[in-house]
């Protein structure tokens, strides 16, 4: 295991013990990796909450909308996932023209506009 994987596992751990000091562990992550000349610190971010996930069993899922999704879209969505120990992270991309995709650690369901016209586009071409 490399260094920064170590220290995402250790910081993964930390935050599980301590969760009220989330931001006190990654601000020092941040700090090491920034010492260490490593500026991808957002992925890192993810990279932990992904390692926080799997060691509590927790499934992640992203949910990628054009437009920022109302309550009862939210609600609709945990329903369809159906599942307890989900955390659902919702983003939004304008470049997705409609509709949403979601995805998990190793799966992706397209259901956007985009992802549509392309279809169409190959299918004429």
């Amino acid at each position: 295991m490399t260094r920064d994987k170590l220290l995402i596992q250790a910081a993964a751990e930390l935050i599980i013990e301590k969760p009220d000091q989330t931001d006190q562990i990654l601000e020092g992550l941040k700090k090491i990796l920034t010492r260490r000349g490593r500026t991808h610190f957002s992925a890192v971010t993810e990279k932990v909450k992904e390692v926080v996930a799997e060691l509590q069993n927790v499934n992640r899922y992203k949910v990628t909308s054009a437009q920022p999704l109302n309550d009862a879209d939210k609600e609709q969505l945990s329903m369809i996932v159906n599942d307890p120990t989900s955390d659902i992270d919702y983003n939004t991309n304008t470049r997705l023209l409609g509709g949403v995709t979601i995805k998990t650690k190793d799966k992706m369901l397209d259901m956007s506009i985009r992802n549509k016209l392309e279809k169409i586009k190959s299918a004429i071409a």
